[in-house]
């Protein structure tokens, strides 16, 4: 099982130079709490929906890089390789479970 097929491509990626105002908004529209943040189409981390909150609205999101969750994988890795991974919060936990219950079923 490839990850590039698990990427989704629904929602674009942040920009360094988006404004911490529209981040907060588009946070409310959507079900996501991380989105991916780029900069000349390379992506320099995630953003928490929590991290988000606390920062002041007139601002770039690339003001606050301290403020990026990094993570990393390649689009031909495997599950394995990335269940393998040390993802840190409880929702990833949750979403490695679940991608580790579909591995096995594959696999059976």
């Amino acid at each position: 099982m490839n990850v590039n097929q698990y990427i989704n491509t629904e929602v674009k990626p942040l920009s360094v130079n988006s404004l911490v105002s529209e981040v907060q908004e588009l946070f409310k529209r959507l079900t996501f709490s991380h989105l991916p943040v780029t900069e000349n189409d390379l992506l320099v981390g995630v953003l928490c929906e929590r991290e988000i909150q606390a920062l002041q609205t007139q601002n770039p999101i690339g003001q606050y890089n301290y403020a990026l969750d990094s993570f990393f994988v390649k689009t031909d890795m495997w599950w394995i390789e990335v269940l393998e991974a040390d993802f840190g919060t409880v929702w990833e936990k949750l979403v490695v479970n679940k991608l580790e219950e579909e591995l096995q079923e594959e696999l059976l």
